[in-house]
């Protein structure tokens, strides 16, 4: 299944939404966290995160709380501090995603490496996160940043 998400992406640089539905189906998302993690395809995860923040802020449409964490984790495995503010859009989307969709994925970049990034940024945004990145990395919150990323995500 995972190839055939793959290759549909790879040739038409989009999924159809039936295809998006089956990424979603826990057994394809373990699947698709352990090939990108070997076959990294930033481009295919941040299109998967943008589409999860489009839906989830569409109030009609019922997009899951755990499946916005799971796009912004496909997005974090690549380890580009960039990403940062894409993932704190998703964290900060909603009340319930800015108190529940956890910090660490933001960090997919490493700690300093992301702290830097954001400070360097002058977006309010990226102020924000900035401040935010601050106080949790004081709260302790990366202290265990590796097993967060190599263990299977609570969330699923």
């Amino acid at each position: 299944m995972i190839n055939e998400i793959i290759k549909e992406f790879d040739q038409k640089g989009k999924l159809s939404s039936e295809t998006i539905e089956k990424v979603y189906k826990t057994d394809n998302q373990l699947a698709l966290i352990d090939y990108l993690k070997g076959q990294p395809n930033r481009e295919m995860a941040i299109y998967l995160l943008k589409d999860a923040i489009l839906k989830r802020e569409d109030k009609d449409y019922p997009f899951g709380f755990e499946d916005l964490m799971f796009a912004s984790l496909l997005v974090a495995i690549h380890k580009n501090p960039e990403d940062s503010l894409l993932i704190w859009k998703a964290k900060t989307v909603d009340f319930d995603t800015y108190c529940g969709h956890d910090i660490q994925l933001i960090a997919g970049g490493g700690v300093n490496e992301t702290l830097t990034f954001l400070k360097n940024c002058e977006s309010k945004e990226a102020k924000d996160a900035y401040e935010y990145f601050c106080d949790c990395i004081k709260a302790g919150d990366f202290d265990d940043i590796e097993t967060y990323f190599s263990e299977r995500p609570w969330f699923l």
